[in-house]
């Protein structure tokens, strides 16, 4: 790959843009090539998009780097050695059944330490101001159990519980 490639997808207006301007289906081929190669070489990431509902190879395209490279920032998804440096928040986290599928969904990486989705899920609800026996509530888990895993957030990171959110934030991996 010869250039740097960032996709998005607009959360309000639901489309996926190849930098920030020019509509998915508007791409250049040329773009799309090493990104269609990829897809096509992952058989359970082909199934999966078609259990998503995606019938048709452009609509399993598009959201297959909607899953791998939706959110908008200032890195490139693909690099000019088609590495993928990114992650992306494809704004389904916490609600898709395909969520950390190898090849389709990455859990994030921070400060050299993956996330699961438990983490994310915590991180999200507490951003959404929800206190703790509410989160426990809505997971169907004791408090004692949320508490572990804050003060494991905590632990990881050497922060303090009132810092997860900005650090979640600040790494893309909840919605604000």
């Amino acid at each position: 790959m010869q250039k740097r490639i960032e996709f998005h997808y607009n959360d309000k207006t639901k489309e996926l843009y190849v930098s920030t301007t020019v509509p998915f289906e508007k791409a250049n081929p040329d773009d799309l090539t090493e990104v269609t190669e990829e897809m096509l070489e992952k058989p359970t990431v082909l199934k999966a998009l078609r259990l998503m509902g995606c019938s048709s190879f452009p609509q399993q395209l598009k959201q297959y780097v909607t899953c791998l490279y939706g959110g908008n920032d200032d890195k490139p998804d693909i690099d000019e050695n088609g590495n993928n440096p990114d992650y992306s928040h494809c704004g389904k986290r916490g609600n898709c059944k395909f969520e950390g599928l190898p090849g389709l969904c990455s859990l994030p990486i921070i400060d050299g330490k993956k996330l699961t989705r438990s983490d994310i899920d915590i991180a999200q609800r507490l951003t959404d101001g929800k206190i703790r026996k509410e989160i426990a509530a809505e997971r169907f888990t004791s408090i004692h159990t949320v508490n572990a895993q804050i003060r494991k957030w905590c632990k990881n990171f050497g922060i303090h519980q009132s810092e997860i959110i900005k650090k979640s934030i600040k790494a893309g991996i909840v919605n604000f």
